[in-house]
């Protein structure tokens, strides 16, 4: 197993939150708009399909060894993910009541905006260097989100009261979790297959990975 680094658990935590800012964003869009149609149903297949893609390239997202075709991919399926998003608010404008179509149509153009970002970032990646360019999904995920929050509370109609959101929230946060448990599992088991590799710096990092993983657990389950 490769030794355990700082830049390793940074790579980590970081796809961590782009995966997490990905679901969320899908979650603030169904727990309000969501309706059953051939068009919600394609656009919820892209979701699923960029939340597979996210977990693909899980192993290989590494900034410090940056891969290109792995990185470029990574951000084309972001620009997936926003690009679904945008169709969606577009289309819930059709469904919604005259005062709730601004806020609406302001949203889609802020998913619109993030995934063209998405897009051109894409070509910043190559084999030859490590581009710290890939700081903007992390950077973008998070003001899209807030923007989208903003909106919501600013228009008549978009709020979130009487919604499951925190319900929608930790279950998803839950099979995030789940995700992270069984590469700690996997880890755990190379580490069995070869008794040399019990080292002290092996020891305190799948324990310091388990606490992390309880801590948040309890954050959503129990604190919250």
């Amino acid at each position: 197993m490769r030794p355990p680094t700082v830049s390793g658990l940074t790579a980590y935590i970081g796809y961590f939150l782009v995966l997490w800012l990905l679901w969320l964003n899908v979650i603030l869009f169904d727990v309000r708009f969501v309706v059953d149609s051939v068009a919600e149903r394609v656009l919820g297949a892209i979701h699923l399909g960029a939340m597979v893609g996210v977990s693909v390239f899980a192993p290989q997202h590494d900034p410090a060894k940056q891969v290109e075709g792995t990185f470029q991919a990574f951000s084309i399926v972001l620009m997936f993910s926003r690009v679904a998003l945008s169709a969606q608010y577009g289309l819930a404008t059709l469904r919604q009541p005259k005062v709730a179509r601004t806020g609406l149509m302001v949203m889609a153009a802020t998913h619109f905006a993030a995934a063209m970002v998405y897009l051109g970032i894409t070509f910043r990646f190559t084999d030859s260097t490590n581009s710290r360019v890939f700081v903007v999904w992390y950077i973008l995920g998070f003001v899209d989100t807030v923007i989208i929050f903003v909106i919501s509370f600013q228009f008549t109609g978009l709020s979130f009261r009487k919604r499951v959101l925190p319900e929608r929230t930790k279950t998803a946060t839950l099979l995030i979790l789940g995700e992270g448990v069984i590469v700690v599992a996997e880890h755990v088991s190379t580490v069995v297959k070869n008794l040399n590799s019990w080292t002290p710096e092996t020891v305190g990092a799948l324990t310091a990975t388990v606490a992390l993983i309880y801590i948040i657990f309890q954050i959503y389950f129990d604190w919250a």
